[in-house]
């Protein structure tokens, strides 16, 4: 029962009370759209911190609405499918720019699952590459 107390006192003391209202403060800049540096200057503390306080908060939110998230995630598809059934008859039936509006659909679900991350690409920037042979390999 003690413990519990000296825990709960710590989250009362003035810093830690602090602490709170700074947090507040750089993630409520941060949704205003001020830059890292701004909200730092602002709040007096550094741009790093100030991009960590985001970050954590990004994550704790992320943790804390998963399912909810999850759950609009599927009802998103439940609608496309829909959508996607109706644009198929329409195409079916002759309506070629329902073809289109399907595209579409597919790209947003693509999207929203994150089936087009990026690629990563290998340039060859040599020389040789370049002009189509290697100076090395030039007769002297």
């Amino acid at each position: 029962m003690m413990a519990e107390r000296l825990k709960s006192k710590k989250r009362t003391t003035p810093q830690a009370v602090e602490k709170v209202e700074q947090r507040s403060k750089v993630i409520h800049l941060r949704l205003q759209g001020y830059s890292f540096s701004e909200i730092a200057s602002s709040t007096g503390i550094s741009k790093t911190r100030a991009y960590q306080i985001v970050q954590e908060y990004i994550q704790e939110y992320r943790k804390d609405h998963a399912e909810s998230i999850e759950q609009m995630v599927e009802l998103d598809s439940q609608r496309m499918d829909n959508l996607m059934r109706a644009l198929w008859t329409r195409f079916d039936d002759g309506e070629t720019p329902a073809a289109g509006l399907i595209l579409k659909l597919l790209e947003r679900r693509a999207k929203m699952l994150g089936f087009d991350a990026p690629e990563k690409k290998t340039i060859d920037a040599s020389y040789k590459a370049y002009v189509g042979f290697n100076p090395d390999e030039w007769p002297e």
